[in-house]
């Protein structure tokens, strides 16, 4: 049995509930870590507007972001012309990463887009969004543009081919993008966005 995550019981130690309640609760402690509950070594950086699990199966890496982007943390989009904006959730570590699929399971509330029906488009990419209304290449090349409706409603979308993403000179950041059209902006638009982004990946090494 390996040592390597609890202290080993010296020889000759006293056999009673002291001697062995530590060393097992050592294990206990590493045993509840595996699940995502610690991150394993490699993974990448999340944000203050999420929470990532992690989990690993030898090369393939799952990331699980709860998002958190509400209240001060919201995405804000000014009235008076097109405009977009975004915030950064995650980075992964150094090196060519192979995104095999990432999908976006959210909850929005969406206030000042004007009428019923009206959208703001919602992307995940590499890049924040430009000030514009369109999220397009690198603004939404994790999760494509969604056209996500005023008011409460729901983001789910997902990337429809794996794709890799060259982070050895810089590591990759990953961006929530929101866009707006002045004609549909009653005012100063907010996005709030909770839920879950997933992310299924690979590293293949860094030079």
């Amino acid at each position: 049995m390996t040592t390597a995550y609890h202290t080993a019981i010296a020889a000759g130690a006293a056999g009673n509930a002291a001697t062995f309640n530590a060393p097992l609760g050592q294990l206990d402690a590493a045993i509840s870590a595996i699940s995502g509950v610690y991150a394993p070594a490699g993974s990448g950086t999340g944000e203050s507007v999420v929470t990532v699990g992690e989990d690993a199966l030898g090369v393939v890496r799952q990331t699980t972001l709860t998002l958190a982007i509400s209240g001060a943390s919201d995405i804000d989009l000014a009235d008076g012309a097109d405009h977009g904006a975004g915030v950064k959730v995650y980075t992964f570590p150094a090196g060519r990463i192979l995104v095999l699929g990432a999908t976006i399971n959210g909850v929005t509330t969406i206030a000042g887009a004007s009428g019923g029906g009206t959208t703001v488009d919602l992307a995940v990419g590499t890049v924040t969004a430009g000030d514009d209304t369109t999220l397009t290449s690198t603004e939404a090349n994790i999760i494509p543009s969604t056209a996500t409706a005023n008011g409460a409603s729901t983001w789910k979308a997902a990337l429809a081919a794996s794709a890799q993403f060259d982070g050895t000179s810089a590591a990759v950041p990953l961006f929530v993008n929101a866009g707006v059209a002045d004609a549909v902006s009653a005012s100063a638009v907010t996005v709030a966005i909770t839920g879950t982004l997933t992310l299924t990946w690979c590293n293949l090494g860094d030079y």
